[in-house]
């Protein structure tokens, strides 16, 4: 069974924690500024992270039970507090409750609430902690195959969901399929012994304009993208 701490991730982590801090108070101070508004990317860093991470450790009993242990009390605290504290949610329905309680509020018309909307991406992510013992019970020719057609389906998405208003299904976990599977492709290579060990700055030095790049082009604020953007 493979150790799932790698302390040189803990620094990417990091990173990834300033840069969703960042562009959070960007929206929240009116700093209307595309590359900081877009800092939002780093999401896509946590769901690689927990795929490689949780892939890379194997199936191990009592996997749903760490799950919930380590995230069920912050979470229920933090969302007690906001609905106790925050004058907004003075009148919020009991249906809207629970679905913040159980985290489900991404599927639900009126679900997403003031002071709690940022708990999108989380509900994103427990949806792949449920499945993700699923895909590791399969055969690795399986895994292959399950990427290989639900990759395509992800990246279709947005325009199967076109003109839906109801619900913003952009949020839904079929969006992100792609960012998890960075992290699941990533733990599959190494476990065949796959690495590089080359230079990593090249790496930046691309990463960096496309990120920027991405920012000025993308829709601005918390706009709605079009299926190509």
């Amino acid at each position: 069974m493979a150790n799932t701490l790698l302390p040189e991730l803990e620094g990417l982590r990091a990173v990834a924690a300033l840069g969703i801090v960042v562009t959070h108070v960007a929206f929240q101070t009116a700093t209307y500024h595309p590359v900081l508004e877009r800092f939002d990317y780093f999401v896509a860093v946590f769901y690689a992270l927990s795929a490689f991470l949780l892939t890379r450790g194997g199936q191990r009993s009592g996997y749903y039970r760490r799950r919930l242990a380590r995230l069920a009390p912050a979470y229920l605290v933090c969302v007690a507090v906001v609905l106790a504290t925050l004058p907004e949610l003075a009148h919020i329905s009991p249906p809207q409750v629970l679905a913040q309680v159980f985290m489900v509020q991404i599927y639900l018309p009126d679900g997403l609430v003031a002071g709690l909307t940022q708990i999108w991406s989380l509900c994103v992510e427990v949806a792949f902690y449920l499945v993700l013992p699923l895909y590791l019970r399969l055969s690795t020719p399986h895994r292959t195959l399950t990427l290989a057609v639900t990759i395509p389906l992800s990246l279709a998405w947005p325009w199967a969901i076109a003109g839906v208003t109801a619900v913003n299904m952009q949020i839904w976990p079929p969006s992100y399929v792609l960012w998890f599977a960075v992290g699941l492709i990533l733990a599959e290579l190494e476990r065949i012994g796959v690495s590089y060990r080359g230079p990593r700055l090249p790496f930046a030095l691309v990463a960096l304009p496309v990120a920027w790049f991405a920012g000025v082009v993308g829709p601005a604020g918390l706009e709605h993208p079009s299926p190509a953007e």
